[in-house]
């Protein structure tokens, strides 16, 4: 063999190795392909199936380079049915008001022992990393230690 097909032969090697590795590590692994055939979303990243931005004024846009999951068509709500996919998720805790999504004057969501960053301005959107949920009142309430709760539903029944 002279040193150009040896060249050629070992381009071509190269590039099978390559295409295969990336299809093999490609692949979504056992849990994940449960997630994907649950729901076949049109997303840009169909294997997002929550994206939740705890403590969000504005639970209806999500912020530059993020999307929604294929299970959640807001980025925060009080446990129940999400409102245009049908799954049941949220921050898990009462609503004695009863508030909902968007409800309160600030927007975003409050529940009976938690609420949103109050520093944020009421209505304003701001990315995920200054945003976030925290215990409302809880040591006061009796609540040791304090905790959030979130519940998500991953399978249709």
């Amino acid at each position: 063999m002279n040193q150009t097909k040896v060249l050629r032969f070992l381009k071509k090697a190269s590039a099978i190795c390559l295409t295969a590795a990336v299809c093999v590590t490609s692949l979504p692994t056992g849990g994940m392909q449960s997630v994907l055939a649950a729901s076949p979303a049109e997303r840009e990243d169909p294997s997002i199936v929550y994206f939740v931005d705890c403590g969000d004024y504005v639970v209806d846009t999500v912020s530059e380079g993020d999307q929604l999951g294929t299970h959640n068509s807001v980025t925060d709500q009080a446990y129940g049915e999400d409102p245009k996919t049908g799954y049941k998720w949220g921050v898990e805790d009462t609503i004695s008001n009863p508030l909902k999504n968007g409800d309160h004057k600030c927007g975003g969501v409050f529940t009976d022992n938690t609420w949103p960053y109050e520093q944020n301005q009421a209505g304003q959107d701001v990315g995920k990393t200054s945003s976030n949920r925290y215990t409302k009142e809880q040591v006061e309430g009796g609540v040791d230690p304090r905790f959030i709760d979130y519940k998500f539903e991953l399978g249709k029944r």
